[in-house]
């Protein structure tokens, strides 16, 4: 950090696991922010040709893949998760030159963790341009030409081989969906990866290329446009209970909080900090109510590291209370910036990284919070995020350090195959992150 005696910069990352939606889909009216208590009065039911009901991971989810006026019918109002997915483009049909057909855009994709099924029939439109209420996914387009189809609202569509005998890849849909590759000499382009459903955990991607005369396929979802609510209680917004830089004591950092942690959530602590040599490194971390997991650690030089450790259903903690960082080292005189974060609705911890800009391990599931600290010697007067990470908080001027706290900008940025936490703009020379990533329903 600045020079870790006297300081270090800090950003702390959380996100929100999750995805979108394909074709021209409405949602049930009131729409996001309406009341309703999820799983309600009983499970609700399902109207019309193909719809299902089932259980997905202990909750009840409906999925709706034909309109209906009456698709979901429910004894009382309930929130809901949700993922739409539109209808991708078809395949081009008639090609260039020898005929290198293009795939068709993904179908365009939605993905929230609150909107609300009313009691009584709710109305569902499944592939049509009419859209009920404000949430619609935009159906992909069809390849042309050659090219691919641009995704509803994802990526664009790949382009057609110069020596005219390959297709381009149709683009993958939804918020974090690439372009289709452009084709090369023989070599059909594939399609663009998209994004995830929170409530199916399934990847919506563009359609392939075609190759000499043959086909590229439509985007994935072509046959299967949908909607699907899901009744699991949804991942609370992560709040602050410590936002602290510290000085070392004989035996530990000792922060103590500033607000109160929930019984039942999910507490952390990221911490970065000096020691005086290798052997310096947290040992363990306590609140004198419960004892911390470590998730996960970075050890950028001998005398400057960055933790995340974890408790899962917590006990209630009073606001005020010291959490006591014990090291193998002693630590006095030197710099620790700790931060406790708390979140609702966590299971489990899944995985982890430790590379600044390092992608994690493939999540369990979709559904997951990511909290990343990062830290570094150089630090700026102010600090913007990560690219698809927002501010939560800022702490100001610290011993000629700052600290910020962030979280990903919407729940759809999640990449089931991994996610990625960086350091932020004014974060420079020595520098460490650690990135952790937790289930929810």
């Amino acid at each position: 950090m600045r020079r870790l005696i006297g300081g270090g910069l800090i950003i702390i990352g959380l996100g929100l696991a999750a995805f979108s939606a394909l074709g021209q889909i409405g949602l049930p009216w009131p729409g996001p922010g309406a009341a309703g208590g999820a799983g309600g009065g009983g499970a609700c039911t399902v109207t019309g040709s193909g719809n299902t009901t089932a259980l997905f991971r202990s909750y009840q989810r409906y999925i709706i893949t034909s309109t209906n006026a009456a698709a979901v019918n429910c004894p009382s109002s309930r929130s809901v998760q949700y993922c739409l997915v539109a209808g991708a483009g078809g395949a081009d049909s008639t090609g260039t030159g020898a005929g290198g057909f293009g795939g068709g855009g993904g179908g365009g994709m939605l993905v929230g963790q609150a909107t609300t099924l009313s009691s009584g029939g709710n109305s569902v439109t499944i592939g049509s341009p009419t859209v009920r209420g404000s949430l619609s996914a935009p159906g992909g387009f069809p390849g042309s030409g050659g090219n691919g189809g641009s995704a509803g609202n994802g990526g664009g569509g790949g382009g057609f081989s110069p020596s005219g005998d390959a297709g381009g890849g149709g683009g993958g849909g939804g918020a974090i969906g690439t372009s289709g590759a452009t084709a090369t000499s023989g070599i059909s382009g594939s399609g663009g990866s998209g994004s995830w459903c929170i409530a199916d955990d399934t990847q919506y991607s563009g359609g392939s290329g075609g190759t000499g005369g043959i086909a590229g396929s439509a985007g994935a979802g072509a046959q299967t446009p949908k909607a699907v609510f899901w009744e699991a209680p949804p991942i609370g917004t992560p709040t602050l209970f410590i936002n602290a830089s510290v000085t070392g004591g004989v035996t530990s950092f000792s922060p103590a909080s500033t607000a109160a942690i929930t019984g039942g959530n999910l507490a952390v602590i990221a911490v970065a900090y000096q020691s005086i040599g290798s052997a310096g490194v947290v040992s363990s971390i306590s609140d004198g109510v419960g004892a911390y997991t470590k998730a996960n650690n970075a050890n950028p030089s001998t005398t400057f590291h960055v933790d995340v450790w974890y408790k899962l259903n917590a006990t209630t903690v009073p606001s005020g209370t010291t959490t006591v960082i014990s090291t193998g080292q002693t630590p006095n005189g030197q710099k620790a910036y700790v931060f406790g974060v708390q979140a609702s609705g966590i299971t489990a911890f899944d995985t982890s990284s430790i590379a600044c800009s390092g992608a994690t391990p493939a999540l369990a599931q979709v559904n997951e919070l990511a909290i990343g600290i990062g830290g570094a010697s150089t630090a700026a007067g102010s600090n913007t995020p990560p690219a698809n990470w927002s501010n939560l908080g800022y702490s100001g001027v610290q011993s000629g350090a700052g600290a910020a706290v962030d979280t990903l900008a919407n729940i759809n940025l999640t990449n089931k195959n991994g996610v990625i936490y960086s350091l932020g703009s004014g974060l420079s020379g020595t520098s460490g992150c650690v990135l952790a990533m937790f289930k929810g329903n």
